[in-house]
């Protein structure tokens, strides 16, 4: 009976392997159990493993099978048991089991919890980048760019813009087609380190390029940039007509995924106010300056803007002075504060962005002097010392005249 028990295992299991038979889940089990312990040599327990997985309907929380294959060194059933873990010693195990045995999936979740430090995990930018440099080198355009990305930041690696160029155009010439919105944004990278000269000799015409076949993509950071080109004639013949259509192109854009937006109806306020290329108009600039305050954007990994901080800046002055508006200092008081608020924090390296150095010192004089606000000291030394921590000279100085 044994021997025939076995005969009928392995006549089973030659079936699976040879032509891929869905089986039940209730055979499948006792196939599992007992056909790999007759195939004694790995590479048939490897692609009989893949078979039973691929051609089993398995429920989603089912661990039995995943742990039968895991256990001789199946990858997909080891990067299968992280995925269903709930508690992170499992997960982290069960990932780093099957990204040692060269799982693409489970190196990059693992990249990816101790870069983002998930599941009560530290984050550890250091392991982060071994691990997508692993997976960068097999081609991997994901990896590609956050490699990049890395570099470019300075986070788990010392800083190399060269390297950070090196992998974003890595990524933008990856002929996959997986991840299409990563490769527009390792091409805006490269566009932008063109335009700076940032690991790569500055080269606006190449710049402006790469903006130009992104803007034509429907990219609204690329249409905002190439308004600016078009402003200041980089790269390009200065010409202020293109410069306001492709501002008014980026600024009509549903679009809270960058800058592009926000920027363009700043830069479009700025024109009306100070009548270059257009004819002088403030009601205009205000209303392009009151939407550019408003909207808010990504920054990217989840950090959202809170409105343009020039903009708020610029309409602090407007009432401030009374220029193009009726002089209002509590409006004035109301976007200054909302300048000097703007900070969001950098996901890559931690910092914190400063606020509006400018804006904090005028909002600790408005305090002191009672405009727009009630007259407040303890206030304007608070806001003078934010100020002078984001290195503002003047704020430095008024602390030491009136507070010293």
């Amino acid at each position: 009976m044994q021997r025939f028990k076995q005969y009928l295992i392995k006549n089973i299991t030659i079936s699976v392997l040879s032509f891929g038979l869905a089986v039940s889940a209730i055979a499948a089990d006792y196939i599992a159990e007992e056909a790999t312990e007759q195939l004694e040599d790995n590479d048939n327990q490897q692609q009989l493993a893949k078979l039973y997985l691929e051609n089993l309907d398995l429920p989603e929380d089912s661990r039995k099978p995943y742990e039968w294959f895991a256990i001789r060194g199946y990858s997909p059933a080891q990067f299968m048991l992280g995925l269903q873990a709930y508690d992170s010693i499992n997960k982290i195990k069960w990932y780093q089991i099957a990204a040692d045995n060269g799982h693409t999936s489970a190196i990059a979740n693992l990249a990816y919890i101790y870069y983002a430090g998930k599941y009560g995990v530290p984050q550890d930018y250091a392991k982060a980048f071994k691990l997508y440099k692993k997976l960068a080198d097999t081609d991997d355009m994901q990896a590609q760019y956050q490699l990049a990305e890395m570099y470019y930041h300075g986070a788990g690696t010392p800083q190399s813009y060269s390297q950070a160029f090196t992998y974003y155009q890595k990524a933008a010439v990856n002929e996959k087609t997986d991840a299409q919105y990563t490769k527009m944004y390792a091409e805006y990278s490269l566009g932008l380190m063109y335009y700076g000269g940032l690991g790569i000799a500055q080269d606006y015409k190449k710049a402006f390029h790469i903006f130009e076949k992104l803007a034509a993509q429907g990219d609204t950071n690329a249409e905002y940039n190439l308004g600016v080109m078009y402003d200041c004639g980089l790269g390009v013949t200065q010409d202020k007509i293109k410069a306001k259509e492709w501002f008014e192109i980026a600024a009509s854009r549903e679009s809270y995924t960058g800058l592009g937006k926000t920027h363009a109806e700043y830069r479009l306020g700025k024109m009306y106010f100070e009548g270059i290329g257009v004819v002088q108009d403030y009601d205009a600039a205000l209303s392009w300056f009151k939407k550019a305050a408003s909207n808010s954007y990504f920054l990217g990994r989840g950090e959202m803007s809170k409105g343009n901080l020039l903009t708020q800046y610029q309409l602090g002055d407007m009432y401030y002075d009374g220029i193009g508006v009726t002089q209002d200092y509590t409006q004035a008081f109301r976007w200054y504060e909302q300048a000097a608020r703007n900070r969001y924090r950098n996901t890559v390296d931690g910092s914190w962005s400063k606020g509006s150095e400018r804006a904090q010192y005028l909002i600790a004089l408005m305090y002191y002097k009672g405009l727009g606000v009630n007259k407040d000291k303890s206030m304007a030394k608070e806001w003078l010392e934010v100020s002078c921590d984001n290195d503002y000279q003047a704020s430095c100085d008024y602390l030491q005249k009136i507070f010293k």
